[in-house]
């Protein structure tokens, strides 16, 4: 496993108590009693305030429901995973057996290790250190605080201006435990299917088809 100091360099903060990192990293299935579970919870918690904190500042004119909506894009499972992998965060996390890059239920365990690891950046350093390691990683990761693009919106709009049917959306499958939900959903238009899309909720899965299906049209494919 590689040595800690390489994962205190990728997210730019040093622990004074080295054992809140390990903690952190020790997934339940390593040790039942000592393990990340609690840090999770609070890391949650810090997690919204953080992003609250950010959002409130950089759009002092958007209404609260906006601001949720791009909270809710930042905290979610997608965001964390892509902080996850961007540190190489899997490398460092203790499970039984070792993690592997196509375990089921991956994605989860490594969200998971990043709100443990932000909880112990605050019980350590305090809030202030907590908010600069997600100002820090959530954009060097490429999530973004920017107003969200509503897909299923735009692609509706775009169909219509070509005099095209409105866009129907379906869910093809949906797998694992109601906290580890992926669902699968496809777009058509006319009986024909544009695009397919995944995530964790069938909203979400239906906005990642709908940005696909954009894509291919915005590259001048055919829908």
């Amino acid at each position: 496993m590689p040595q800690l100091t390489d994962l205190t360099q990728s997210i730019g903060y040093t622990f004074q108590q080295p054992k809140l990192l390990a903690l952190a990293l020790t997934h339940p299935s390593a040790n039942a009693v000592s393990n990340s579970q609690r840090l999770e919870f609070l890391g949650d918690a810090v997690l919204q305030l953080c992003v609250s904190d950010w959002l409130y500042a950089e759009h002092p004119t958007l209404p609260e429901g906006q601001l949720t909506a791009m909270r809710a894009a930042m905290v979610c499972e997608d965001a964390l995973y892509q902080v996850a992998t961007y540190v190489g965060l899997d490398e460092h996390i203790r499970t039984v057996p070792t993690l592997k890059r196509n375990s089921r239920g991956r994605k989860s365990v490594m969200a998971d290790a990043v709100e443990a690891l932000l909880a112990a950046v605050y019980l350590d350093g305090g809030f202030e250190h907590a908010k600069a390691f997600v100002l820090r990683l959530w954009p060097s990761s490429g999530i973004s605080h920017e107003i969200p693009v509503n897909s299923k919106s735009e692609l509706q709009e775009r169909l219509q201006a070509g005099a095209q049917a409105e866009p129907e959306y379906r869910t093809l499958s949906h797998e694992g435990p109601p906290h580890q939900r992926r669902f699968v959903a496809a777009v058509y238009c006319d009986g024909q299917e544009l695009a397919r899309g995944e995530g964790s909720s069938k909203k979400a899965a239906e906005q990642s088809a709908a940005l696909r299906a954009l894509k291919t049209l915005k590259q001048g494919g055919k829908l």
